[in-house]
């Protein structure tokens, strides 16, 4: 972390700890230019941290450009073209961490998602990037092609800006509106943001809802069928189908064995020992009765 006092100029500042400005910053480091790493939480990597429920769920194997939504669909294209999820799993693999796959592609840590911000960190630091943290940016100005973005009071210019400061989703961990503003400042166009994944809170006059509360909801589709297409036969099973076999036929009881039988009264829904005698299949256990098996009723 760089001194207070001492602000050189810079190639690129980068506003934003997270993992965006992380792996950022630890690529420009990497390449040669010096690069000035700025947030405003005393810690780095925070979102990462609370990320899959602490494991931090750091890609997917199944990643592909049309499973982004953007108005410029070719931007995915391009990111993932330069940058894959393999190549950052071959990252995560240099570094010794351990990771598994669950539902739909997803990649855990199997230890704790502060294994990948200490990872990135040490990539910030092979890139000899200069991280401030704690400092809040008061002001951000262009002129004479270089930024000058005023932290507490002290300026540092560069030739380059990167804004990673994240969406106004999680308040609680500093999230702020802060990039939307400094981009309608510089007339960039933005699209307004709306509430995705997260929830909806009501204080104590809302009631909205309030008469749902701890109902559930009951669907008016019938239940589906079995997924398996053949019936299996329960141990005790009496005559319900129209079709039956040797081992289950009309007018007959099955017992535990399955080769005893003893006559019975024809059960309801059941077809009198007069069906016609031709060969069908039982609905009980998918057998084929024959001509003879409808003689022996």
């Amino acid at each position: 972390m760089i001194q207070l006092g001492y602000l050189p100029d810079y190639d690129a500042i980068i506003l934003g700890a997270g993992a965006a400005g992380l792996m950022c910053a630890a690529v420009a480091g990497q390449r040669g230019r010096k690069i000035l790493l700025v947030d405003h939480a005393e810690q780095a990597g925070k979102k990462i941290l609370i990320s899959g429920g602490g494991r931090c769920n750091f890609t997917n194997v199944h990643i592909a450009a049309d499973r982004y939504l953007s108005a410029n669909p070719h931007f995915a294209k391009s990111a993932l073209g330069r940058y894959t999820a393999q190549d950052f799993i071959a990252l995560v693999d240099s570094y010794g961490i351990a990771w598994h796959e669950k539902t739909l592609g997803q990649l855990f840590c199997d230890g704790s998602a502060k294994q990948i911000v200490e990872m990135l960190l040490d990539e910030c630091d092979k890139g000899r990037v200069d991280l401030s943290l704690g400092r809040a940016v008061t002001a951000v100005e262009h002129a004479d092609g270089r930024y000058r973005v005023s932290l507490d009071g002290q300026a540092v210019t560069a030739p380059a800006l990167v804004i990673a400061t994240g969406g106004p989703s999680i308040p609680k961990m500093g999230a702020t509106g802060f990039a939307y503003d400094l981009a309608r400042q510089f007339g960039l166009k933005v699209v307004e943001p709306r509430p995705a994944l997260v929830p909806l809170t009501l204080g104590g006059d809302e009631i909205l809802f309030r008469e749902l509360s701890g109902s559930q909801p009951t669907s008016s589709r019938p239940p589906a069928r079995p997924s398996s297409a053949k019936r299996r036969c329960s141990r005790t099973v009496a005559c319900r189908a129209r079709r039956s076999c040797r081992r289950h036929p009309i007018g007959a009881t099955a017992s535990r064995s399955g080769s005893t039988f003893s006559p019975t009264a024809t059960p309801a829904g059941c077809l009198p020992p007069s069906v016609p005698r031709r060969a069908r299949r039982c609905e009980n256990c998918s057998q084929t009765r024959s001509r003879t098996d409808s003689r022996r009723l």
